[in-house]
């Protein structure tokens, strides 16, 4: 399989496409596609696949999502063979076999083939044939079918309104008793006389003729409802009941972003992001990646992957304030290994970010078996001023935490563990967490916290507690924290108040939860923590955040502190640099750049030199830095530019005109240049007339 390009994942991060897409009617497809849609797989598929289907542009892409389409539906991706794929294609060929001889289509066209590849084999079969006075029919007997969500036995009965046709589906109110009787001369509507008719005959048949559950209490000459929500409903939706068609979505969503080969791969996930404040201030998005399955490469006794994140963060109108990359290695050894096939995996990890709202894309890449998974969604960072409440974090498990690093859900000097589905054990501890911003002196010493935890099924209080906020040492990290052991298995809603002094209710925080009744296989938690000596690395995050967002004091100071913190980082001085070249402080910037100009980096500072030169007109230095820095780093129009205006400076028309062209090459949507060009070719017509 093609290796997934970092550059297409930036891509990939960068534009948002619109799942709807221009559509191909059937009749437009090549006729293997549309013989694989309409007969194939035309009882299987779902409408959102279907539809997913015809937004594809070519071949490859269909391919692609044929392969992807049979591995949603493979029952163990662990063998070469597709078990399903095996057995549906021997039900379409055995319904061609033996079903609809009696018409030109195929078998599979039949109401016998479509029940026979939707179902399989039934248990049993009971015909009836060459009986005087019930037309011939088949009752085809079903054990419950859980997993395709049929929980009741049932029957399929299949008739013949004359010997010359084939079998069709029987439906007890469609066509009622007296449709398998021959010759009945009662009212057809009567179905209680043609029910009796029946029963005379076989009391089997007559069962059938009005229930298709064996063992269905129904009215008495009344056919059964539930039969015909059987056969026009839960039958045909059964193949598709427990498809999720999550791996269709993407594939339309990023078809022409990212190779359509990797998107084969799409794991489902659990996720959660949370957005907390630090102890220094800082606010952090926190999140969980917790993929259905993570395939790991085995080698002699221990597991291997590297797991790849990257993500994005743009303000709401699209335009990217922070960008990242993380990558680690994974190695399990053989006593471990069973805890990764048990468990899931869980990735966790923490973005410091200014305030505002925003829109994230986070995805992540399981480099063994080209897996991947995303997330995204909005988020508001608050401004912490107050009074304000987060919201609700829980947490089944809760440590002492190192407080000398930057970590996810690390809130002061407790570390959390939550899941992203809120469930719990009775054995758990529930850990409550929230903040509180902005509380005031008066609310501090008079205000309280009310805590309730009702039953989601009778709105019964299981718990509450009553906390005076004089209590709390902090209100920065308010932790409260109960066992389980007592509450039932069921869903429960959490509801965490502020009231005032006088019980006037300030601020409140919902959240809901769930006690599972079997043991829970907690994830095996993976993190990349920091130590907080290197805070410096949040504000130059930050730094940039503010500059994307136009807001320029608030990056200065931001991007100053982290240059000031560690002067010989030369990311931190290229950027701080960069943001001083544009508030025009040229004189700040030799000190900041100059352990840079020789060395390992001296090329990151290139273009910072090249601008600061055009901008105080030194255009011989704007020149010679212009060459080297296309001698180290290729082509860039930005820097032809300028060496073509120092060259015009100079008073090297001819060479300017060639520059200049040079970058009309590489963009020729520049009309301010090619005007530069047009009026110098001029000045040299004008210059040589005059010398004739």
């Amino acid at each position: 399989m093609k290796r997934f390009s970092w550059l297409w994942l930036l891509m990939l991060l960068l534009v948002e496409l619109p799942l709807a897409a221009a559509k191909l009617k059937i009749s437009d497809l090549p006729e293997k596609y549309r013989r694989w849609l309409t007969e194939e797989v035309v009882y299987i598929i779902t409408p959102v696949e279907k539809n997913a289907f015809l937004q594809l542009d070519n071949d490859r892409e269909r391919e692609i999502f044929i392969q992807a389409f049979w591995k949603q539906r493979d029952p163990n991706p662990n063998t070469e063979e597709n078990e399903f794929r095996v057995e549906h294609m021997e039900r379409i060929a055995y319904a061609n076999h033996w079903y609809g001889r009696e018409e030109p289509a195929p078998g599979w066209r039949s109401d016998q083939g479509r029940i026979y590849i939707i179902l399989g084999k039934p248990n049993q079969v009971d015909k009836y044939y060459n009986l005087t006075e019930v037309k011939n029919m088949e009752v085809w007997f079903y054990s419950p079918k859980p997993e395709m969500g049929l929980h009741n036995a049932f029957n399929v009965v299949f008739f013949k309104e004359n010997p010359t046709e084939t079998f069709r589906l029987y439906s007890p109110i469609k066509y009622g008793p007296a449709a398998l009787l021959n010759n009945y001369q009662g009212d057809t509507v009567d179905h209680q006389a043609a029910y009796n008719q029946l029963y005379t005959i076989d009391p089997a048949i007559a069962n059938v003729s009005l229930t298709l559950y064996p063992n269905e209490t129904h009215v008495t000459g009344s056919p059964s409802i539930s039969s015909e929500i059987l056969i026009s409903n839960k039958i045909p939706q059964a193949p598709t009941v427990k498809i999720n068609t999550g791996y269709a979505e993407k594939i339309v969503k990023y078809r022409g972003i990212v190779d359509v080969n990797y998107l084969v791969n799409y794991v489902e996930r659990d996720a959660m992001v949370s957005v907390l404040r630090d102890q220094s201030g800082v606010a952090f998005l926190h999140y969980i990646i917790e993929p259905k399955r993570l395939t790991l490469e085995r080698y002699d006794d221990d597991l291997y992957t590297t797991i790849e994140v990257s993500g994005r963060i743009t303000d709401l109108e699209g335009k990217t304030i922070h960008q990242f990359n993380r990558k680690s290695p994974i190695k399990m050894d053989a006593g471990r290994t069973s805890a990764l096939t048990s468990r899931s995996f869980s990735f966790q990890d923490l973005i410091p970010v200014v305030s505002g709202t925003y829109k994230y894309n986070v995805l992540l890449r399981n480099s063994a078996r080209d897996e991947f998974t995303t997330i995204e969604g909005d988020v508001m960072v608050p401004d912490f001023s107050g009074p304000a409440m987060s919201p609700l974090l829980l947490a089944h498990h809760a440590t002492p935490g190192r407080q000398d690093l930057f970590k996810p859900f690390l809130l002061g000097d407790t570390q959390l563990v939550p899941s992203p589905r809120n469930d719990f054990n009775a054995a758990d501890t529930l850990t409550i967490h929230f903040q509180l911003y902005g509380v005031s002196a008066e609310l501090k010493t008079g205000g309280r916290i009310e805590a309730f935890i009702r039953s989601d099924r009778d709105k019964k209080v299981m718990w509450s507690e009553k906390l005076p906020l004089a209590d709390l040492t902090r209100t920065d990290n308010v932790f409260l924290s109960l066992p389980l052991k007592d509450f039932p298995t069921d869903y429960f809603n959490l509801e965490v108040n502020v009231v005032s002094g006088n019980g006037r209710p300030l601020l409140q925080e919902q959240a809901s939860f769930y006690i599972a009744p079997y043991s829970l296989r907690r994830a095996v938690v993976m993190s990349m923590p920091y130590p907080r000596d290197k805070a410096a690395i949040n504000d130059h995050i930050m730094g940039n955040q503010y500059r994307l967002l136009g807001k320029l004091d608030q990056a200065r100071s931001m991007l100053q502190r982290a240059h000031n913190a560690d002067p010989l980082s030369p990311l931190y001085a290229r950027d701080y640099a960069g943001l001083l070249l544009h508030l025009k402080e040229y004189d700040r910037i030799p000190d900041v750049i100059r352990p840079f100009l020789e060395g390992e980096h001296k090329n990151m500072f290139l273009m910072i030199r090249v601008e600061m030169a055009r901008r105080r007109g030194d255009w011989q230095s704007a020149l010679d830095l212009g060459e080297e820095f296309l001698q180290h780093n290729g082509v860039n129009r930005h820097v032809l530019n300028v060496m073509g205006e120092a060259l015009m400076h100079l008073g090297n028309r001819d060479e300017a005109i060639r520059v200049f062209s040079r970058s009309l090459e590489e963009e020729p949507n520049q009309p301010s240049v090619r005007e530069m060009v047009e009026k110098l070719k001029r000045e040299k017509s004008n210059a040589a007339n005059q010398r004739n």
